[in-house]
């Protein structure tokens, strides 16, 4: 079926994975989307504490760049979607927590909480009238909640 359909996929992807059986290509899907959303959480998270100590968001973000904590989180997402103020990364919080409910549910084992029921946590916490917003607005409510 792959190779039947690799002149149509290739025509707007580089890179085609052939992941498995049916059902795997999604579950991939959530893993990769829960390492971007896990990220920016994370960083978000980080660079609202650094702020709260006295460092400028912007050298963070410098620093992680040339370093191992870079990311595409870091080196796309934060200089031109929060730095620049334009809070439009196309996605909603919704959506973000869809993904970490799905794979929270998967991760757990004996009711033990897993990394991502911490930034569940927070999401909910955040205010349900942003919820179909641009999730880069997430950046700034969570900022007023750490703050708080």
């Amino acid at each position: 079926m792959l190779q039947m359909n690799m002149q149509l996929l290739s025509s707007f992807s580089e890179r085609i994975f052939h992941i498995g059986d049916a059902g795997k290509g999604q579950l991939m899907k959530l893993f990769h989307n829960a390492v971007c959303h896990g990220n920016f959480l994370l960083l978000s998270e980080i660079c609202i504490k650094g702020e709260q100590n006295g460092l400028n968001l912007e050298q963070m973000i410098e620093v992680f760049n040339c370093s191992n904590a870079r990311s595409y989180i870091s080196e796309r997402r934060f200089p031109d979607h929060i730095l620049s103020g334009t809070f439009d990364g196309k996605s909603t919080p919704s959506n973000l927590k869809k993904d970490l409910n799905l794979l929270d549910d998967l991760l757990q084992t004996n009711g033990e909480e897993t990394y991502l029921s911490h930034s569940l946590r927070l999401l909910n916490k955040l205010d349900p009238l942003y919820e179909n917003d641009d999730f880069m607005l997430i950046y700034p409510q969570l900022k007023e909640l750490l703050d708080g």
